[in-house]
């Protein structure tokens, strides 16, 4: 699977169907240009 930008995990209620384990990312471009950078798309801290 060819995959652009970075990738961030999205966490889905579904976590199986069947035996299949199901996995899902969606992309966002490199956030460049430091602290000062705005940006429409906020990028949500790691959660643990």
């Amino acid at each position: 699977m060819h995959v652009k930008f970075v990738q961030v995990p999205v966490r889905l209620k579904v976590k199986k169907i069947n035996e299949a384990n199901l996995t899902a990312l969606r992309s966002r471009p490199k956030l460049i240009g430091g602290v000062r950078a705005k940006y429409k798309d906020k990028v949500e801290a790691n959660r643990d």
